[in-house]
Order: structure tokens, then C-alpha cells, then sequence
């Protein structure tokens, strides 16, 4: 089987150490043909052209900063046409090789709009930073099992809001229901997507 084409946003955002390992960790990814695309919110400048260098790398200059919600429209609008998966990825977010692999195979399921990734604290990858998000009746949104062990959290489920760190769908779903809400510049884009 052909593996999945998956593009991979990632809104880049003031000189953080981690985008280039961000970048690393998608290009390096398992079961998946992998592409990365930045968008220059206000980065590094030699940085950016030095990712940009990259095969399978695309970067997107809007020359000013969109915010995350902006950003990944951005960046989405610049994806392959045959991509099958678009992907968002938080700059200092580290991808295990096979994680885009699994979230591209949810992510392709006729009955899933949204797959959320299990997001792992980086100074303690044990503890989980979401495990998909819950969303209050007043409209209130927090990080799922925040502080909890990942291996509490082994069994695929139903999350009601995705973690905008970490998340993909079907470029079918991401057309249908037209992008991130860019009021919402940073936070709460992900709850009401």
C-alpha cells in the first residue's frame, strides 16, 4: 500500500530552539509520506532559511504574525493538492517516529472528524500535557489528563475537543469545514474547530 500523504503545519513563532527538532521529528517520521510546512510568524530569519533548504519543507513568508489560527491557515492553504492528512504541530512539539503514522490512520477513518494526539510533557514524557481536551457546557476548554501518567491513557477514545499542539484530519474534513476561526489568534482555535 501507498503510505498516506500527511502535510504537517507548523506555525513558528519568536527564536525557539525546538523548531528545528520539530521539523526533525516530521521529516523522520514511519508510515506516512511526510511534508513540513512552516509558517514564519516572526521567526529567526536563518533559521527559517535553513529549514526552508530542506526537502520537503515548504515555507510560508504572510509577513506578519497571523497567530496560530491564521498561521494554520496559512499553511494549510499551501499543502500539497494530494495530500490526504493535514496535520498541525506545535513549533516546540517532538514527534516519536511513529506517532504521524497512527494519527493519519485515525485521522482517515470515515467516522472520525478530528484525531487528537496524546501530548506528552517534554521535561517528563511519562505525564501527559492533553489527552484530548474536554469542554465544559459553558464553553470553558482545558488539557485533558494534564499531569497524569501517559499509561493511564493507552486506550483509543472519544475526546470532545482536540489538542491544537497536536492534531490532524482528512484534507476532506479540513475543506468542509474551512479553517481555523482566526478571531480566535491564539487559544480556544481548536475548541471551536
Amino acid at each position: 500500500m501507498t503510505p498516506p500523504r500527511v502535510d504537517v503545519v507548523i506555525p513558528a513563532w519568536g527564536d525557539d530552539p525546538w523548531l528545528e527538532r520539530s521539523v526533525d521529528s516530521v521529516l523522520a517520521s514511519t508510515g506516512v509520506d511526510a511534508a513540513a510546512i512552516i509558517v514564519d510568524n516572526g521567526n529567526d530569519p536563518a533559521t527559517i532559511d535553513r529549514l526552508g533548504a530542506r526537502p520537503r519543507v515548504t515555507v510560508v513568508r504572510p509577513g506578519t504574525n497571523l497567530g496560530f489560527a491564521g498561521g494554520c491557515n496559512a499553511g494549510a492553504a499551501a499543502a500539497r493538492p494530494t495530500s490526504d492528512v493535514v496535520a498541525f504541530l506545535n513549533q516546540d512539539a517532538i514527534l516519536e517516529s511513529g506517532a504521524l503514522a497512527a494519527l493519519a490512520e485515525v485521522a482517515s477513518r470515515a467516522d472520525v472528524g478530528i484525531a487528537s494526539a496524546s501530548v506528552r510533557l517534554a521535561d517528563d514524557p511519562d505525564l501527559l500535557n492533553s489527552a484530548g481536551n474536554p469542554v465544559h457546557f459553558l464553553g470553558f476548554c482545558w488539557s485533558g489528563a494534564y499531569g497524569e501518567p501517559m499509561a493511564d491513557y493507552q486506550v483509543e477514545a472519544d475526546v470532545a475537543s482536540a489538542a491544537g499542539a497536536a492534531m490532524a484530519m482528512r484534507r476532506t474534513v479540513w475543506d468542509a469545514v474551512g479553517g481555523f476561526a482566526e478571531e480566535y489568534f491564539a487559544y480556544h482555535e481548536d475548541t471551536e474547530l
